[in-house]
C-alpha cells in the first residue's frame, strides 16, 4: 500500500513540475522595427514595434500603441498559440520588455485564412531617383497569367538612413536580389512601405527605424485561456 502511495506521489509531483516548467517561456530577439503605421483594414493608426529573430521566423512580438490603446501580443506560429501582455509604460529600450505583465496564454489561435491563388503571377518594377537617392520597388500580384485581375500591390521605399538591413530570406532586399537579380545599394535602407488591395491603400508604414538588439525575453505565464481569434493582417508578400 505504501509503495502504491509513493508511486502515485511521484507521478503527481512529476506532472506538477512539468506543468510549472511549461508555464516558463523564453524567446530571443535580435532585431526591432519601429514605425508609424496606418492600417486601414482594421482602423488602427499609431506606433508599431516589432521584435524578431532573424534566424527563426516562427515567432515574433508585436506592439500597437496610440492614444486609446496599448496592445502587446507574442505570436508563436510553431506552437500555434498566442500570448498577450499588459503594457503600462512608455517604450524606450528593449529592456522594457521585462516591464510587461499579466501574461495570458491562448492555446488555440485562429489566424484566419489568406487567399491563395494557384496560378498567381507577380510583376516587378523599380525606379531609382538619383537626385534624392531613392529606390522604389513596385510588386503587383495578379490572379493569373492574363494579368487582368490585380490581387494586391506593394511599394517599398529605400533611401539614405541608418537602418539595419534584416538578414533573412523574407527581407525585401534579399527577395528582389534573388528573384529579380536587383541589387539595392548597401547604403540604401528601407524607410517606407505601402500595401494596396482593390486599388486602395490598405496598409502604410512610415518613418521606419530598424535596429539590431540582443535580448532574451524570459517570463512566466500568468493565465491560460482556451481560445482567441486574432485580427493579424495577412499579405501575399514580404512586409520588410
Amino acid at each position: 500500500m505504501i509503495r502504491v502511495f509513493l508511486l502515485v506521489l511521484v507521478f503527481v509531483t512529476s506532472n506538477l513540475t512539468f506543468s510549472q516548467d511549461n508555464l516558463k517561456r523564453s524567446y530571443y530577439f535580435d532585431v526591432v522595427t519601429i514605425s508609424n503605421t496606418k492600417n486601414y483594414s482594421n482602423g488602427f493608426m499609431g506606433k508599431t514595434i516589432l521584435f524578431q529573430n532573424q534566424k527563426d521566423s516562427t515567432y515574433s512580438l508585436y506592439m500597437r500603441i496610440n492614444n486609446s490603446m496599448r496592445e502587446v501580443r507574442l505570436s508563436d506560429r510553431k506552437e500555434k498559440n498566442s500570448i498577450s501582455f499588459d503594457m503600462n509604460f512608455e517604450y524606450k529600450s528593449v529592456e522594457d520588455l521585462n516591464k510587461l505583465n499579466n501574461s495570458k496564454l491562448y492555446t488555440v489561435v485562429n489566424y484566419g485564412k489568406s487567399k491563395n491563388y494557384k496560378n498567381y503571377v507577380e510583376e516587378f518594377e523599380f525606379e531609382t531617383d538619383s537626385i534624392n537617392h531613392k529606390t522604389i520597388i513596385h510588386l503587383t500580384s495578379f490572379k493569373n497569367s492574363k494579368r487582368k485581375k490585380i490581387i494586391s500591390e506593394h511599394y517599398y521605399f529605400f533611401g539614405l538612413n541608418d537602418n539595419y538591413d534584416i538578414n533573412s530570406p523574407n527581407s525585401i532586399k534579399n527577395y528582389v536580389s534573388e528573384t529579380y537579380n536587383l541589387k539595392i545599394a548597401d547604403h540604401k535602407h528601407l524607410e517606407k512601405i505601402i500595401h494596396l488591395e482593390d486599388g486602395k491603400i490598405s496598409y502604410e508604414s512610415n518613418n521606419i527605424i530598424i535596429d539590431l538588439i540582443d535580448f532574451n525575453f524570459e517570463f512566466k505565464i500568468d493565465e491560460v485561456y482556451p481560445k482567441r481569434k486574432t485580427n493579424t493582417p495577412h499579405y501575399n508578400h514580404i512586409q520588410q
